[in-house]
Parts: structure tokens; sequence; C-alpha cells
């Protein structure tokens, strides 16, 4: 049965791995005679971190001089965003004529960056008649909130294992899948990515997380350094659109990232990667999917048998 399915996830942060994981299960859902799109809730607390001017910019003065000089690079970054966005089949909120509702995947049950918002748990109205999935739904590194009502879903799909355990605690069976860049694979990503903006032998460098080890340990490898800006104000960094982060990826000789997209992009093309942990919770999905006891063929199969079943 073909059905009409919306996408509940952060798709509106100018984010690479929060687009790509939208991007991929808008592809992954039509492959399987779908139609996907991706339902456009964007409240503030998504898109203000994106923001290249905070409101009281005339108190920075070097920050501003920073920002004006980087302001094409920007404009053409922010561009880019909007027009991989346009793939994903956008639709109004709330949602009308959806026979399934996806959320996820992504940390849209992580309190501290959901602003608070029932939404992200069906808790809305706008859900009372649609059949309710989550697909790879997290909430990073801190518990699940209390009080929540999971019984209005009708599968439950996770990203780790310690969020697995807390739904069983709570009577309800959930089953761990994978981000949905790893259930599109290669075949997918190929048709997103755009002609790679660097030419020779290269290595990526890209901090979502904030550590130093990342560029000294890409300046061992005595090739050029492409830094990877993980968001408008960051410094010495380049600006690229989505579909050149997946090329440059693909193309690199080694990627070192603190970033789990990355990593997941370099271990699906098969391109030398390092991983420095950060030596906090954050590191648990990364250590999961790098553990040689996971088997990711075997998660992969299970987790599109998890989207044609709770589509069925």
């Amino acid at each position: 049965m073909v059905m009409k399915v919306g996408i509940l996830t952060f798709h509106a942060a100018e984010n690479y791995g929060a687009v790509l994981q939208a991007r991929a299960l808008v592809e992954v859902l039509r492959s399987l005679g779908h139609d996907a799109h991706v339902i456009d809730y964007a409240p503030e607390f998504l898109t203000k971190p994106y923001r290249l001017w905070r409101n009281d910019w005339w108190k920075h003065p070097v920050g501003t001089a920073k920002n004006l000089a980087n302001s094409l690079a920007v404009a053409r970054r922010r561009k880019g965003f909007q027009a991989f966005r346009e793939g994903m089949h956008l639709t109004p909120y709330p949602p009308e004529g959806f026979d399934a509702v996806v959320f996820g995947s992504d940390q849209v049950w992580n309190h501290i960056i959901n602003g608070d918002d029932s939404v992200w748990f069906a808790q809305d109205p706008a859900f009372d008649h649609t059949r309710n999935i989550s697909y790879a739904a997290s909430t990073g590194s801190v518990p699940l909130p209390e009080g929540i009502d999971f019984g209005r879903f009708y599968r439950l799909g996770v990203r780790e294992p310690q969020l697995q355990a807390e739904l069983a605690a709570r009577g309800f069976a959930s089953t761990l899948v994978v981000d949905p860049v790893l259930l599109a694979g290669k075949d997918v990503l190929d048709t997103l990515a755009a002609p790679c903006p660097v030419k020779g032998r290269y290595v990526v460098a890209y901090e979502v997380i904030d550590n130093p080890q990342v560029m000294q340990i890409a300046s061992r490898f005595g090739l050029p350094v492409v830094r990877i800006a993980s968001n408008p104000r960051f410094s010495g960094s380049k600006r690229f659109v989505p579909g050149e982060f997946i090329s440059l990826i693909r193309g690199a000789e080694h990627v070192v990232a603190s970033s789990f997209h990355a990593v997941a992009l370099a271990k699906i093309y098969g391109v030398d990667f390092v991983y420095p942990p950060s030596g906090t919770p954050k590191d648990d999905r990364i250590l999961h999917l790098l553990s040689p006891e996971t088997d990711l063929e075997a998660l992969r199969a299970r987790s599109l048998t998890f989207l044609q079943e709770a589509l069925a």
C-alpha cells in the first residue's frame, strides 16, 4: 500500500548531518514506493544557532568584521542548504492529508535541544489521526523525559541501545535502527553529491564538537587540510554546501572529524578516518558504530524491514 508519509525532524538546522539524514530518509521512503515529505516545522530554537548576526552584534566589532568578510561565502552556503532542502518535498505545518508521520531521525527527543516541545513526541492534535512512527529517534546523552505517552506511536525505532533500554523499562518495545545516511548508502548519496570543489590529494578536518585534536591530527598527514565550517560563524574554515560535504569526504585521502555523519560517510565510502574521542557521552553513538561487534549490514537490513512493516 502506498502511503503519504510526513517526516518531522531537525531539517531546518543549517547543519550537514541534520539535512543529510532528513534528505536520506525521504529518498529511502520514496524508494519503498511511498509519497514522502518533510514537514516544514522550523521553530526558532532550531534556526537561531545558525544566524550569522547576533542581536547584539554591535558589541562585538572583531566578530562583526569577520562576519562581513565572510558574508559572500556564508550566503552561498545558505543558498546551498536551501536548495538541498527543496529535494525534501517540504510541506507546511500542521500537516494535512498524511497517512503516517515519521518522527526522526536525529536527537528529536533530547529535551536540551528540542525546546521541550511536545510536538516531537506526537503530543499534538495534528497527529491524532495519523500512524505515528519514530525512526532512529534519539535523546543524545540525556535521559528520556518523564510523562510522555508513547502509546501514541504505532512503532518505535530508536538509535541507541540505552534509549531502547529506557523505553523497555517503561513497558514499550522498540527496534534498534541505523541513521538514515547509513541506511541510504552509496547509491543514494552519490545522487545527492555535488562536484568536488577541491582537486588533488587532501585531508578533511571537521569539528562539529569542538576538539583541538582534529586539526592536530589532520596536519600530521603531510597533505593540504580542508577544514569544513560547521556553522556560519566558524572561523578559519571554508564553507561548503551539503552536496559538496559528501563529495569532499568521498574524495579525501583521510578524514579527521568529531562528527558522526562525517565518520559515517567516510565508513560508507571506505575512506581512512580518525575520530578523536571527546571523553563525554557524546562519543557513544560513534563508538557503537565503530565497535567490532556492530554488524552494519545486519542493522541496515533490520532497519529497512522496520520501515516496510511500519508502513505496510
